[in-house]
């Protein structure tokens, strides 16, 4: 669910790894920042829309996958 300040990503470290990406190569193919990447994935900071639909296309998920599911193993 949105909220005021946009979407806690918890699984997207283990997306990232799932799809066999460095932080650097998932930075470079979403066109998100390194650090604002780095903050997300840390749980220092939020997604905006924009930013979770980046994510998910550079990942191939669904916005209900990278919020609220882990890949399968």
């Amino acid at each position: 669910m949105p909220r005021a300040l946009g979407w806690e990503l918890p699984h997207l470290r283990a997306w990232r790894r799932y799809r066999a990406l460095g932080v650097t190569e998932l930075a470079v193919k979403s066109g998100i920042p390194l650090s604002r990447l780095s903050r997300i994935e840390n749980g220092k900071s939020r997604a905006g829309t924009l930013t979770l639909d980046r994510l998910c296309a550079a990942l191939d998920v669904t916005r209900e996958q990278l919020i609220h599911q882990s890949p399968p193993n």
